[in-house]
């Protein structure tokens, strides 16, 4: 197409971009159209008395003129290279261009033509969308972006690749299954996205898998949003096992300040029983008529004592069992289902099955804890008839199931919201125990207890057991 052709002054002046004509061999520029009038800020008299120089900034200039010589001597390419240019606009203001430079003649004249796009905006959100990469990147939390639809990773920050082992390129190929121990099955990742839409996003309790196949404690905060017409699940993993350590320690306090009180009722309490019931026995004795009203009153107050000291010689036992020391639980809940009987008057049994070995005090203990009070809620609320204690030893793991045939579960928001229930949920998770609230068929609760085998947790625990044991919370909601 001639230069001097009516559509090529037709295209040339109604370009949305600046172009430019500029003579090859002085740089002046010999047209411009109203684009690169609008954009610079130059009138089109002023344009044809300046050169290409003139609209650069004076520290380019060389680099400048370098490129254009070799364009001159076709030693590169004819069009855009990808490269980026600083040009100066008459107000003084820089801006990033891009160039195509085209061979041509113009008016019988060597002419480069020159179609600018200025990239500021763009380089200035590539830089922005860089600096939030790099800030993503050195994040504490590993952060995913999920298809909800297929649960497969759509992008992830550089802590997720450190934190599970993999290279960003293997992350894009994985989805939430392969990495979330609870997410066992398809049916298990549905649930969990019906949930976050229902309630716009989650707060949950999980445990990842690692490449090499070790598994860590997270907390994953899952939010949906929504953009260009297609949704898509943010999640955010941060590693707990800092904060389970915690809360072990915690509640490894907690087990010594009840030791002590335990001592303190024993060794003080209990003893001061012991001494007051002695000399009500020997007012007793010494009393001449033993069917006197006094006498019978002395026997009546010593045999409340006797009792009172019974009773607190079963709580300093309750507070920390000495069969919990030696890891034996099983004892540790004889003596609780014997309590309970002896105290509430309900009817408490317990139910051993298999071998449980567990692997230190501090398991059996928080066990220990978890049946307690889960035993006196059935007591204090549960209005049961008969508690049933059951432990299990499996090939699995361990089984800790307390069951009543009470009044059952309360209304969910303040069944949930109970200390107690929290409490034992808290204890579960500090051991690693997964921990399963249920109504009974016909009448009653029950909670379940499960404690799987080292390395065995994911494969063996079932996924409605686990995926309903760790904490699941409503975004904006309160967990305390």
């Amino acid at each position: 197409m001639s230069l001097s052709s009516a559509p090529f002054r037709l295209l040339f002046e109604k370009s949305p971009y600046p172009v430019a004509i500029f003579d090859r061999q002085t740089l002046f520029f010999l047209a411009v159209n109203q684009a690169a009038i609008r954009h610079y800020g130059y009138s089109r008299r002023e344009f044809l008395r300046m050169t290409v120089k003139d609209i650069r900034p004076p520290e380019e200039v060389p680099a400048a003129l370098a490129y254009l010589a070799k364009n001159i001597q076709g030693k590169v390419p004819r069009t855009h290279d990808g490269q980026t240019w600083k040009h100066r606009k008459k107000d003084g203001a820089i801006i990033d261009v891009e160039l195509m430079l085209f061979h041509v003649i113009y008016k019988g004249r060597e002419a480069g033509l020159a179609v600018v796009q200025d990239v500021t905006k763009r380089r200035e959100i590539q830089e922005r969308l860089r600096a939030f990469r790099d800030l993503m990147d050195e994040s504490n939390d590993a952060v995913f972006i999920v298809d909800p639809v297929t649960g497969r990773f759509q992008d992830c920050n550089g802590r997720a690749v450190e934190w599970l082992g993999y290279a960003r390129k293997e992350l894009m190929k994985m989805g939430v299954g392969d990495i979330a121990v609870s997410m066992t099955d398809p049916w298990s990742w549905k649930r969990h996205v019906a949930r976050v839409r229902k309630h716009g996003g989650v707060i949950r309790e999980d445990y990842a898998r690692r490449k090499d196949g070790s598994t860590f404690p997270i907390e994953v905060s899952v939010r949906l949003i929504a953009r260009c017409r297609k949704q898509y699940l943010v999640a955010i993993l941060r590693d707990t096992r800092v904060r389970k350590r915690m809360e072990r320690e915690i509640l490894e306090v907690s087990e010594e300040e009840r030791r002590r009180i335990g001592r303190d009722i024993h060794d003080g309490l209990s003893q001061t029983l012991t001494s007051i019931g002695l000399l009500c026995k020997a007012l007793e004795s010494r009393w001449k008529d033993r069917t006197s009203e006094p006498a019978r009153l002395l026997e009546e107050m010593a045999q409340a004592i006797q009792e009172v000291r019974s009773q607190a010689r079963d709580i300093a036992k309750l507070l920390l069992p000495a069969e919990l020391r030696d890891r034996e639980i099983a004892g540790a809940l004889k003596l609780l289902a014997r309590h309970i009987s002896t105290a509430s008057g309900i009817p408490c049994d317990l139910e051993t099955s298999g071998v449980v070995a567990l692997s230190d005090a501090t398991v059996s203990i928080n066990l220990f804890r978890i049946a307690q009070e889960a035993v006196h809620n059935a007591v204090k609320h549960g209005e049961a008839a008969h508690i049933r204690i059951s432990l299990a030893g499996t090939g699995r793991g361990i089984e800790l199931v307390v069951s009543d045939d009470g009044v059952g579960l309360g209304p969910q928001g303040q069944f949930e919201s109970g200390y107690g229930m929290r409490l034992m949920r808290y204890r579960a998770g500090a051991i690693g125990a997964s921990l399963q609230i249920t109504p009974n068929p016909k009448r009653g609760t029950s909670v379940r207890c499960f404690l799987p085998n080292a390395g065995a947790l994911g494969s063996l625990l079932p996924d409605e057991i686990l995926s309903s044991c760790m904490p699941t919370v409503a975004m904006g909601v309160n967990r305390s």
